[in-house]
This record gives structure tokens, C-alpha cells and sequence, in this order.
């Protein structure tokens, strides 16, 4: 009975509200779905944190050029704003365009979405299930950041952390669970707090094509949110680590960890994170997160596996497999006359769709050309050609493309010019076969250069060569290269005025013999026992979509989503084989575009690239002054841009070196008003009485020395302060501005500057007395390593790319 009453109360309610509620999952921080943090009770697009811009003509229509990722595998896509009635699901990762809102009267939580090379929209899906950031949660003023709490390589595969497609951690993207075992970090995007699962991605501007990484539980992370970390001083052979807080007090059970002596240090994308400083028993300790020994362990001290090495050369030569050099190898002579229009249209139309692509914006393209005849052409006197082999555009000198519009517009200017020849029979041509092993030769040698680079070789001509079989020559050229480039063959339809003659219907099918012999030659039948289909590098233009088939192949692959996938997988610790054995199985990319993948990044097949880099990723502690530096972690615009802080020491020395009569308040003005560019507007600080360090922790996310020096002072302090001691601090400021300019200027050197004493004439207050005099000599700076030209301040880290400066530089 009083189950019923519950039941009946419950159902009245609902009519009350005019509508059952619906049980939706919790908020997801990061989500298109969460909430503003004041709430209207109607159903518009108000009550959300993202709001997107719409149409000035039209308010439902957003207009946004910024996608928006599906975030949970297997995510519904509904017909309708409204409704049950479902169009398909869609994959974890998938990237979208926010297309419509739906009717302001409904109560529909869904916008509609379509897919960026398409104009239809193709359904609509709830804001829940949809990632609207753009870069990482933030914890203040600084990003999220985590590492995964990895177990040891001993471990059951249950126990090893996986990324999964959905936040309750239970299905897998299309792609697969990716296994995360190696030492590195991730931003964190969003946050299940139902599941306590995070979403990570590896990139901090989450473009197209950055994959994300995954959902994972947030208890097997550690996150990281500050700056600071720990690397062994520049006179140390060996510092350590300890497990647990007594034994760093006791100072023992540590591990033996490889100093710098040698400068390795600055070849590392990463240092010792720092979770937390504090005291314990009179002791001053750090509490870090570091890959425990037993996993990098080299003559009994934490050093580099052979697997890591492998996996940090898979990742450089990964980045260059982002760039592709294109040749186009063209028949010029008279039979082509009614086609080389169409050669040169169909080498236009592969060059722009790779070019304007959205989904391969992080690739970058190289393009050229090569015109082959026979050996009359030799005696043409408008044509440059020798042994048969013409006009051409070999590939530009610069293995960089700095811009891929220009590329393309050089490119195809250069090819405008280009002409079949005729009346070659007049002119010496007594039969239909072409010079194309001496043109296949020299395009090879215009291919040669930015080793790493992807390199396609497409070959449009109609007759072969006069040579029955592929000189020996040539077939020692080809397996030169350490991996050849791949060939495309696509074959003219005949010539109607030709066709039927016996000598031109061999010349033609010899082109196909041959071509297909090429394609033999330079592409393997198979790659770790998957077959790659080699007939679909042979295409004649007599099928109706040859052109388009041409243009699908090479699209696919270019797809620099799937090198970032693989990327993402290697920083994580997976093992390039195994990756490569999952993604041939899936079958979603061309065997062959896998084949050339691996073949670069792992030539020789050494157990590098067989075995995932396992760390055991734990905390552990570091006794203070032990021998360790503490650095701070800047992005490189931090450091050298704009608003970096370079720029913001030089503002304040200069605005108030510009008023020498007035020098106190010339500094509080150009702190002030400096400061106030650096935030973007911040109230100064000087009107909200807070010490000058406080207000920048709280207002930018400027890294700050734990002895501030500079910025300990206050609005008060600067009334009273004597102008010797603003000149003194003008000094400072100065020369601190020039040693991280000389850092920024020549990052592989140590700046040669010491702190000396020597102390104004005046009195300095007690403030004025913590800054100390320094000497810089820009001239005399010294290599960090004297091997190694790889030793640097700057790095490319998996998450970016910025400095690694020891604190003591910080103003």
C-alpha cells in the first residue's frame, strides 16, 4: 500500500511537469552538455557553459568553423531533434561539424551535426555524448595534466591500463583500447565525475587530426598541476629516488639514478615531475611522479632501454612520414596529344584535394615533374631533353615546405607549359615506344633527398619502352633505396586513329607489361603476412572513375589522423608491431600505406620496435639540495611570445627607464600598466593591495621561484621605495631579461652569468637587500653537452613544444 501511494505521488509530479524526466547520465566536465554555472529553467541554449555562435539571419544555425568529437563509442545519432527513432551510431573520437540547434519551444538537448567533407547534415546527438573543448580543463590558471599510474610489465594484461571509448570504461573505438604503459603525460579534456574517469589527449590544441587518447579512471593517474619538476644537477653521476618518505628522511633504500655529467638530461623530452613540496621531520622533501627502476635499469641505475631508445627514433621519424614528395612522370610524345590535357588535369586534381583537405591540414606536400619522349626529342630545339628524358620539376630543395599553397601554385605553373610534341615521325620517331625506363630512372633521382619523407611515383602514358624487360641499371637503382618510392601506373585510353595497327597495339600493351613489372619491383606482394594489392596501383583511364580512384588511393594514403593515432600509441608505450598488427587486422587502411609506415620507422626490424616500453609509473620522493634542479616547465609563447615573459621584463625595464626624474612612481605605472597587457586586462594589482607575487599567481600563470625576488613586492612597498634600490632593481631585471633572451637566441648554450659581491653604495630595505647583483657575459656562453649537438634548453615534448629552465633564471 505504500508502495502504491509512493508511486501514485511520483506519477502526479510527472503530469504536474507536463513530462516524465528523463535520466540523463551525470554532467561530463568538458561536455557540450555542462552547465552554466547560472542556470535558466528554460530549455535554451543558455543554461550550457559552450554556447555556440549562431546566424545572424537565422538563430538556430551555428556558425563555427570548430568541431566538436563524439565522446563516447557507440554514441546514438537520432533522426530528430525529438524521438526515439535513431539514423546509426557513431565511433568514440569521430570528428564533427555543429550544424543546427534545434527549435527553441522543444526541450531537446541534442544539436544537429554533419561531417566536414560533406555539405548534408547526418543526424542529430545529444550534447552529452559530444567533447566541445578545445583545449584542456584547467585547475586555476593552469591546464590539467596527469600521468598514468602504470603497473609493471609482470602484471596480468588486467591490470594494465587501457583507454577506452567511453567513460564507463567498458567499449573499445574501432580502433581498439589503447594500452598505456610508458612514462609520459596527457592533458586531461574532460572529467565523468559519475565514473571518476578522465579523458585524455596528448596534444594541448586539440586540432584535427590529434586523436584523443582515451577515458581512463582518474585513480590511475597522477596528475600534475604545476610546472616544476627535478633533474640531476650538471656535476652529478648519480642522484636518488626514493620509495617512501621515511626512506628519503633516512636516506635509504633509494634508487640509483644516472646524473647529468654527460648533459643526457638535455636530450630528455621530460624531467621528474614535481606533485608537492613540504616538510617532514625537519626534512625538506619533493613528492615526484617517475618511472620506477626495473624498467629503465642500465648498469644497475634508472638509464634508457633499448625499447625506449627505439620508441623516441619511431616517434622523429614518425613526424617526417608526415610529409610527402609527389612526382608525376608524363608521356609528351604525339600519341598523347589528345590526352595530356587530361594527364595534366588529373595531376591538378590529386596536388589541390590533397592540399585543401581538411583532414590531412597536418601534412605537408612537395610536388614535381617529369616530361618523357623518345630520343628524337633530343634534336628538338625548343625542348631540353637528352636520351628521351625532357621538361621537368624535381622536387624543391627545401625538405620544409613553409607554404603549401605557394607549393602548389609553383607547382602547376610550372606544368602549364607542357605539350605533346607532333609530327614525330617527321622528325625522327620511326615507331611508338617511349623512353620510359630512362624517365622512370630519372624521376627516381628527382624523388632522392629528405630521407623519411613518404615518396609516390605516378607514371600517365600510354606505350612502353623499346627494351622488352627493365634494364638491369634500373633494377639496381630501385633496390637502392632503403624504401623505394611507391608507383602508380595510369594508362591512357588508345588512341581511336591509332588503334588496331599492330606495331602501336604492342607499344600499348607493353606499357602495361612493364608498368605492372615497375609495381613488382617497388612494391612488396605482401607485409607481415597481409597481402597488399598491388593490381590496384595499375589503372586504365578507359574506366569511367580512374581519375577518382587515383585521387581515393593516394588520399588514404596521406591521412595524417592515422600518424597521429600512431603516434599517440608510441608515446604511450605500445609497441610499433604490435600497433601496425591491429590496425592490418582492422583493415580500415591499405596494407601497403602500413608497409611504408614500418619500413621507415623500423628498418631493420630490431627488438626495439617489437616491444612496448614498459614503466612502472609511481610516486616516489627526492630529498631537497640531494643533488637535483629544480626547473620549470614554459611553453614556448610563455617564454618568447608576445605576452611572454621576456617581452613583460623588458616593458617594465624600459617604461620606467623613461622617466628618470620620476622613478618610483615611473615603476609603479610600468609595473601596472605591463602587468595589465600581460593578463589581458586584469585589474592592477596595486589597487588590490595583495603582494606582487600573490596577485601573479592568481591572476596569470606565470611560474614564480619559490624566493620570488622581484616580485615580492607590493603597492605599499613601492611608495616608499628608495630610487637607489629601483635602480638596483633595474639592473636586475635587465640582465635576467638578456640571459633568457640568450637562452631563447641559443638554446643548445648555457648562459655564463654568476652572482657576484657587490651591493649598491645606499641602503637597500630588506626587500631590496634579497636581490642580488649579477654579471652576465654573453659572449663567453658554453655548449650544455660537448657530444652532442641534440642537448638543448628547448624540447619537443608529446605535449608541446617550450624550455626547460632551471629556476634559478625565473625574475
Amino acid at each position: 500500500m505504500q508502495m502504491r501511494l509512493i508511486i501514485t505521488f511520483f506519477l502526479g509530479i510527472c503530469l504536474t511537469l507536463g513530462q516524465f524526466p528523463v535520466l540523463l547520465a551525470a554532467e561530463i566536465l568538458g561536455s557540450c552538455a555542462e552547465k552554466s554555472q547560472s542556470q535558466s529553467q528554460s530549455q535554451s541554449q543558455s543554461q550550457y557553459q559552450h554556447q555556440f555562435p549562431v546566424s545572424k539571419d537565422d538563430p538556430l544555425e551555428i556558425s563555427t568553423s570548430l568541431p566538436v568529437r563524439v565522446l563516447r563509442q557507440n554514441a546514438e545519432l537520432f533522426l530528430a531533434p525529438t524521438g526515439a527513432g535513431q539514423s546509426g551510431r557513431l565511433d568514440f573520437d569521430t570528428i564533427l561539424e555543429p550544424n543546427r540547434l534545434p527549435p527553441k519551444a522543444s526541450s531537446s538537448t541534442r544539436i544537429q551535426v554533419k561531417r566536414s567533407t560533406e555539405q548534408r547534415p547526418i543526424g542529430w546527438i545529444e550534447r552529452r555524448d559530444l567533447l566541445c573543448q578545445q583545449r584542456p580543463l584547467k585547475q586555476g590558471r593552469l591546464e590539467r595534466r596527469a600521468f598514468i599510474r602504470t603497473q609493471p610489465a609482470s602484471q596480468s594484461a588486467e591490470a594494465q591500463v587501457q583507454a577506452y571509448g567511453d567513460p564507463a570504461r567498458r567499449a573499445c573505438p574501432q580502433r581498439g583500447c589503447s594500452p598505456l604503459t610508458r612514462f609520459q603525460h596527457a592533458f586531461v579534456f574532460a572529467e565523468d565525475r559519475n565514473t571518476g574517469s578522465f579523458l585524455l589527449a596528448r596534444h594541448y590544441l586539440l586540432g584535427d587530426p590529434f586523436p584523443l587518447v582515451g577515458w581512463v579512471k582518474g585513480k590511475e593517474t597522477i596528475e600534475w598541476n604545476s610546472r616544476f619538476a627535478l633533474r640531476p644537477k650538471d656535476d652529478r653521476e648519480t642522484v636518488y629516488l626514493y620509495p617512501t618518505e621515511q626512506d628519503a628522511i633516512d636516506r635509504t633504500n633509494g634508487y640509483p639514478t644516472v646524473g647529468n655529467n654527460d648533459g643526457r638530461w638535455y636530450r630528455y623530452p621530460l624531467h621528474v615531475p614535481i606533485l608537492q613540496k613540504f616538510q617532514e621531520q625537519g626534512v625538506p622533501l619533493f613528492r615526484v611522479s617517475a618511472p620506477t627502476p626495473g624498467v629503465l635499469v642500465s648498469d644497475a641505475r634508472i638509464g634508457e632501454s633499448a625499447s625506449e631508445f627505439g620508441a623516441i627514433e619511431a616517434l622523429n621519424r614518425l613526424n617526417r612520414l608526415k610529409n610527402m614528395d609527389i612526382l608525376f612522370l608524363l608521356d609528351g610524345s604525339n600519341s598523347m596529344s589528345p590526352f595530356i590535357e587530361q594527364a595534366k588535369q588529373a595531376a591538378k586534381e590529386i596536388a589541390e584535394r590533397l592540399v585543401r583537405n581538411l583532414e590531412h591540414r597536418g601534412n605537408r606536400y612537395r610536388f614535381g615533374f617529369r616530361v618523357y619522349r623518345d630520343t628524337y626529342a633530343d634534336n628538338l630545339p625548343r625542348l631540353d631533353c637528352e636520351n628521351g628524358v625532357c621538361e621537368g620539376r624535381a622536387m624543391p630543395s627545401q625538405c620544409e615546405v613553409s607554404s603549401q599553397e605557394g607549393e602548389l601554385r609553383e607547382f602547376l605553373q610550372a606544368m602549364e607549359p607542357i605539350r605533346a610534341t607532333t609530327n614525330d615521325r617527321k622528325n625522327g620517331d620511326k615507331d611508338f615506344e617511349e623512353k620510359l625506363f630512362a624517365g622512370v630512372r630519372q624521376a627516381l633521382t628527382d624523388l632522392k633527398g629528405c630521407e623519411g619523407h613518404l615518396k609516390v611515383l605516378i607514371i600517365l602514358g600510354d606505350h612502353g619502352d623499346r627494351a622488352d624487360r627493365i634494364p638491369q641499371a634500373l633494377r639496381e637503382e630501385i633496390h637502392r633505396w632503403r624504401v623505394p618510392p611507391w608507383a602508380y601506373i595510369l594508362q591512357m585510353v588508345k588512341n581511336p586513329s591509332l588503334s588496331g595497327r599492330g606495331d602501336y597495339e604492342h607499344a600499348y600493351q607493353a606499357f602495361s607489361d612493364q608498368g605492372r613489372e615497375l609495381i613488382k619491383l617497388m612494391v612488396p606482394e605482401q607485409y607481415e603476412g597481409h597481402r597488399i594489392d598491388r593490381d590496384a596501383l595499375f589503372i586504365s583511364a578507359s574506366q569511367n572513375d580512374a581519375k577518382k580512384r587515383i585521387v581515393d588511393h593516394i588520399d588514404r594514403y596521406t591521412s595524417s589522423r592515422d600518424i597521429e593515432a600512431l603516434k599517440s600509441a608510441l608515446q604511450g608505450g605500445q609497441a610499433l608491431k604490435s600497433f601496425l598488427d591491429a590496425r592490418m587486422q582492422q583493415g580500415d587502411m591499405p596494407i601497403l600505406f602500413w608497409e611504408r609506415v614500418g619500413r621507415n620507422l623500423c628498418p631493420d626490424k630490431n627488438r626495439s620496435c617489437l616491444t612496448a616500453v614498459n614503466h612502472q609509473v609511481t610516486d616516489g620522493y627526492i630529498r631537497d639540495n640531494a643533488g637535483w634542479e629544480k626547473e620549470v616547465w614554459l611553453r614556448e609563447e610563455a617564454l618568447s611570445g608576445d605576452k611572454g615573459l621576456t617581452k613583460l621584463l623588458g616593458a617594465i625595464v624600459s617604461r620606467t627607464a623613461s622617466n628618470p626624474a620620476k622613478l618610483r612612481e615611473s615603476l609603479k605605472r610600468a609595473l601596472a600598466k605591463s602587468i595589465e597587457e600581460f593578463t589581458g586586462g586584469e585589474p592592477p594589482f596595486t589597487s588590490s593591495g595583495e603582494e606582487l607575487d600573490e596577485f601573479i599567481r592568481r591572476a596569470t600563470d606565470l611560474p614564480l621561484r619559490d624566493d620570488p625576488m622581484f616580485f615580492q613586492y607590493s603597492g605599499r612597498n613601492l611608495d616608499t621605495i628608495d630610487r637607489c634600490e629601483i635602480r638596483h632593481l633595474l639592473g636586475y631585471l635587465s640582465i635576467r631579461k638578456e640571459i633568457l633572451a640568450s637562452i631563447e637566441n641559443h638554446p643548445s648554450d648555457r648562459p655564463d652569468y654568476r652572482i657576484v659581491n657587490r651591493r649598491p653604495a645606499c641602503p637597500l630595505g630588506p626587500k631590496g637587500q634579497n636581490i642580488p647583483t649579477l654579471e652576465f657575459h654573453p659572449r663567453t656562453r658554453q655548449p650544455l653537452c660537448k657530444d652532442n649537438k641534440h642537448c638543448s634548453y628547448y624540447r619537443t615534448t608529446g605535449v608541446g613544444k617550450g624550455y626547460w629552465l632551471p629556476e634559478d633564471l625565473l625574475p
